[in-house]
């Protein structure tokens, strides 16, 4: 029986974990999960992947965690790779061991992949927060099982701070296109790591995407990128490979590679449809607090409330009464 296996690093994204399992667990045959005992700046961290599955009551028959050590920073070798990553020439050997760690914890598949899977066996791989709609992932597990040159990379909807907030710049939402990756075992053994097809680092398997009438398909997943709120935020932005301030993360489309590289100003966040986000969000509450939380962290501004915001507690009170009078008109 041919298999699906999805394969992801996780940090501490407890939400994230409990809504990526749980939506695709009916359409794959396993999970493996890598979690590492330091952060990717060299933090020390504690493993909590294996309690949080218990704790979430996840299928844990399915799952496999790989607690992978990354060694100290004096012991630790950048590789050639890791330095062709590291885009701050300014602190280019701090970062080169950030992405050193990076590496070491996302490649840690590979000493796992002749355990038990055939050549055809098709991997899922990607972060955490990048999860593919199941609907696609039959037909595309079967295109990179034909695709033998070629690993399948999949487009996603680019979501930042909240699950209804999609990323654009000017009118065009941001591509999202080059992260999650549809492998064969065989590609992974023959040249191939989650490295280097994320990455594109000498990559012996050109990516292709899947297209229809000519056309490329978009939209075929999600990327829940900077979710929760400040606190979240700020260890994530603390402990990245880029190691970038807390401060740096709570302004619009901080996610983006440009801005580290100097920034995107023509950024910026709009509505996206709820209707359109899995449905099984809203059957998992701690899920849907997480994503959609009452308190908005960072979403759009309507100009009503820009309005409001600005003005004196007087004119506050006044324009409260002409809203309140408003929705008692609408409802007669």
């Amino acid at each position: 029986m041919k298999k699906i296996i999805d394969y992801f690093p996780f940090f501490a994204e407890k939400e994230l974990l409990e809504l990526r399992i749980n939506l695709l667990k009916d359409h794959v045959d396993g999970f493996i999960i890598s979690e590492a005992n330091k952060t990717h700046n060299g933090e020390d961290k504690e493993f909590i992947c294996k309690k949080l599955i218990e704790e979430l009551d996840l299928p844990k028959e399915k799952i496999t965690v790989l607690e992978t050590h990354i060694p100290d920073s004096d012991e630790l070798v950048p590789t050639e790779c890791d330095y062709a990553f590291a885009r701050d020439a300014g602190a280019k050997e701090l970062r080169a061991k950030n992405w050193a760690r990076e590496r070491l914890q996302r490649d840690a598949l590979m000493a796992h992949i002749n355990d038990g899977y055939d050549d055809d066996t098709v991997f899922i791989l990607s972060d955490c927060d990048e999860i593919i709609d199941p609907k696609h992932l039959e037909y595309f597990s079967q295109c990179s099982r034909a695709s033998e040159g070629n690993v399948i990379k999949v487009p996603l909807v680019l979501l930042e701070g909240r699950a209804d907030t999609r990323v654009f710049e000017d009118k065009t939402f941001v591509d999202w296109s080059k992260s999650l990756v549809l492998c064969t075992k065989k590609q992974l053994h023959n040249g191939g790591s989650p490295t280097i097809f994320r990455g594109e680092y000498y990559n012996p398997y050109p990516p292709v995407w899947i297209t229809q009438s000519g056309k490329r398909v978009e939209d075929c997943g999600w990327h829940f990128t900077w979710m929760g709120d400040e606190n979240s935020r700020g260890y994530k932005a603390r402990t990245s490979v880029l190691s970038s301030t807390p401060e740096a993360f709570n302004t619009l489309s901080s996610n983006s590679a440009e801005r580290f590289g100097g920034g995107c100003n023509n950024r910026s966040l709009k509505t996206y449809p709820v209707q359109l986000l899995p449905k099984i969000i809203f059957d998992l509450p701690r899920v849907c607090n997480f994503l959609l939380p009452k308190e908005p962290g960072l979403s759009p501004r309507t100009p009503m409330a820009d309005y409001i915001k600005s003005l004196n507690p007087e004119e506050k009170e006044k324009a409260s009464k002409l809203l309140l009078l408003l929705v008692e008109l609408l409802k007669g």
